[in-house]
């Protein structure tokens, strides 16, 4: 499956006949929210509040568009889904949101890459994102976050993820663009046997800033 977000909104989405049939969505998260209630309201803001922090809390008051993606009990996706986030206009404020849920036995690759590097002015543009992933008991999520705005950009990304027992997730953190980046990325075990690992990669020059914090939490 892709996705296309602009300008804050889901502009377009593509997903695979043989993979809807077994149930997996990917579909924009304010059509999610009124179609799939029951599914969204116990996930969305449950990692990142508005009392996560003041940034989260300007993000959730602030965000115009968002994306969900389900993947069933036991349903695993051998090709990876892969999320475009256009570059901001300049001189604009764009907050997004991504909400994963991945239930019991089921896997996923995803690639959420953000910006396309392309010099835009010297107009700044700020952009806040919120990414929260569930994963169920056993569930398997391979996740990788590219960060390629373009120089006049500010950026601020937070995630987190929640594991269930033996759950599995490997991140992997992207950055090389922006002028000013802060990353909070991190990961709450749940259940018994849950397993995280983080890999990173930042390459900067000249006055590029990049501020990354991870953090696991044992619970």
């Amino acid at each position: 499956a892709a996705v296309y977000v602009r300008d804050g909104l889901v502009w377009k989405t593509a997903i695979d006949d043989k993979i809807a049939e077994r149930g997996v969505i990917v579909m924009d998260l304010h059509d999610a929210a009124l179609s799939r209630a029951a599914l969204v309201e116990p996930h969305l803001g449950s990692l990142l509040g508005p009392e996560f922090g003041k940034y989260e809390a300007y993000a959730n008051a602030a965000w115009t568009g968002g994306l969900l993606i389900y993947v069933p009990r036991g349903v695993e996706i051998d090709r990876p889904i892969h999320i475009v986030t256009a570059q901001p206009a300049a001189g604009s404020f764009r907050a997004g949101r991504l909400l994963v849920i991945i239930e019991s036995q089921a896997s996923l690759t995803l690639i959420d890459e953000y910006g396309d590097g392309m010099d835009a002015g010297s107009d700044v543009s700020h952009a806040s994102n919120l990414v929260e992933l569930i994963v169920g008991p056993d569930g398997r999520l391979h996740y990788s976050a590219i960060q390629n705005w373009n120089r006049s950009t500010v950026s601020y990304f937070t995630q987190r993820a929640r594991l269930a027992q033996d759950a599995n997730l490997e991140t992997v953190l992207t950055t090389v663009g922006a002028g000013t980046a802060k990353v909070d990325a991190g990961a709450v075990l749940v259940g018994k046997g849950a397993e995280s690992n983080m890999f990173g990669l930042a390459i900067g020059d000249q006055e590029q800033h990049f501020d990354h914090h991870t953090e696991h939490l044992h619970e």
